[in-house]
């Protein structure tokens, strides 16, 4: 019996990282052309600082064409996989030995579980985020670095070593808590709120999971999305402060 108990956990495991790092791929991937765009916006470069998000999108593809707008974005798969895997998984984890500390109609333990698995995964990830953010920013003639190992061999060399390439880790720090444990929480809460008084409309019954439903692909990303507007845009000031 014990011996099932531990497949079964193992098995939970590698699903959680294997979901949680494709989904992340998938995400990061869908937005890439923005994101580059907010990087370009967010350091002031002086190719499109008189630019909005549409005129960032425009300039970008008239200037460099369409693919790159997923410059740094091989950074950002290299990252995000083991990024999205380690939070989901550290999440699961967290809030497991978190369970019932506050109550059981408590949801303050889903707020620290994603606080707590956002700080665990941005940790272990960090160095390839500034790579990726650095990639970003480059415009074509004005390239500094030619791929991922070579910006990373050279800002750890000219730039002071490993300590560079966690330049800006402290308010990346202060804006995850915020972010990953809002963002987990208000999902949690959200999830709750569709299981408790609309069950009928976005929930299907699924005997393995806890209380016997689980949402819909609609209601998942309507409560997936929710939660990560509102953590955004609370972190956002933390998140433009860094670069």
């Amino acid at each position: 019996m014990m011996e099932l108990e531990r497949q079964n956990k193992f098995e939970i495991i590698c699903k959680n990282l294997l979901c949680g790092g494709v989904a992340g791929m998938l995400s990061k991937t869908t937005v890439a052309p923005l994101d580059r765009v907010k990087i370009l916006l967010q350091a002031h470069n002086r190719h499109h600082e008189s630019h909005g998000v549409v005129g960032g999108l425009r300039h970008v593809i008239n200037k460099e064409g369409p693919l790159a707008l997923y410059k740094g974005n091989g950074a950002q798969m290299v990252r995000i996989f083991p990024y999205a895997a380690i939070q989901f998984t550290s999440f699961e984890v967290y809030k497991k030995y978190l369970d019932g500390v506050f109550g059981e109609t408590s949801h303050i333990d889903k707020f620290l579980a994603g606080a707590a698995a956002g700080l665990t995964s941005v940790f272990c990830t960090y160095p390839l985020d500034t790579i990726r953010a650095r990639l970003a920013f480059q415009v074509s003639g004005e390239h500094i670095y030619t791929g991922i190992a070579h910006a990373a061999s050279t800002i750890f060399k000219e730039e002071g070593g490993a300590r560079a390439l966690y330049r800006g880790f402290t308010p990346t720090l202060m804006g995850m808590v915020p972010y990953a444990g809002l963002s987990f929480y208000i999902f949690e809460y959200i999830k709750y709120g569709f299981m408790k008084y609309l069950p009928h409309l976005a929930c299907n019954p699924c005997e393995k999971n806890t209380g016997g439903l689980v949402l819909t692909v609609p209601a998942k990303l309507l409560s997936g999305g929710l939660a990560g507007a509102v953590a955004q845009s609370v972190s956002y000031p933390l998140d433009v402060t860094r670069r």
